[in-house]
């Protein structure tokens, strides 16, 4: 890519990137999940996807803007981004795929999710090291 070609990231598409890792790892953990461990996957397994999905959402969007965005930018996309995750492991508690053994949990859960995505977009949008050219 050349330097003049720098296009701003649009809030659908970071939140389509992350979804697609975050979905991804999330069925990895469940088939390991199903054939290491015997109890099945609970909300402590969950707890680092959103940081993992982050980090990978952030080299696309660096790539893509070549510059590192602004901090309110970073906020408002990890707190869609880990609202939207959070919701789908809600689904997934409410269908019985996750165990979850109490609320308060839950909510931490809901909030590592959050700051961990935050954490995993700012880390890794101004040190691009696994997508460089």
């Amino acid at each position: 890519m050349s330097s003049t070609n720098i296009r701003s990231v649009s809030i659908p598409r970071i939140v389509c990137i992350y979804m697609a890792w975050y979905v991804g790892f999330v069925i990895f953990l469940a088939i390991f999940a199903h054939f290491a461990l015997p109890r099945g996957m609970n909300l402590g397994g969950l707890s680092g996807i959103g940081f993992l999905a982050a980090s990978l959402g952030a080299q696309y969007w660096f790539m893509r803007e070549k510059a590192e965005p602004a901090s309110g930018r970073v906020w408002t996309y990890a707190l869609i981004c880990g609202a939207v995750s959070s919701t789908l492991v809600f689904v997934l508690l409410a269908a019985g795929l996750v165990r979850g053994d109490d609320w308060e949990l839950l909510a931490l859960f809901l909030v590592f999710n959050i700051f961990g995505t935050r954490l995993g977009f700012e880390m890794f949008s101004s040190n691009p090291r696994i997508l460089k050219n």
